[in-house]
């Protein structure tokens, strides 16, 4: 079972760290942390399975509202960035 994240609105890459994918949580989005497995499926349709190695928070206004929060988060073994277009979908895998 899958339940969508955010969709990828930026990424760029950190030299000597991997891809950072941007975008903004979905309402209601389940909770996720560093080691969750998330599956990330391009506009191709063709889908990567990786984990979550960081999470930042991009301009927190309130802390009380977290799934409107624009983040970014680091992927493991994702080593190009247009491996991972604008536009792809970010989803945890609760399996």
């Amino acid at each position: 079972m899958r339940e969508k994240l955010f969709t990828v609105e930026d990424h760029f890459q950190i030299n000597g760290r991997g891809i950072v994918v941007t975008g903004q949580l979905e309402p209601d989005s389940p909770v996720f942390k560093v080691g969750s497995e998330v599956i990330l499926v391009r506009p191709d349709g063709e889908e990567f399975v990786t984990e979550v190695i960081g999470i930042e928070h991009i301009k927190v206004i309130n802390n009380q509202i977290f799934n409107r929060n624009r983040i970014g988060v680091l992927l493991k073994n994702i080593n190009f960035k247009e491996d991972i277009p604008i536009g792809a979908e970010v989803f945890l895998d609760k399996s």
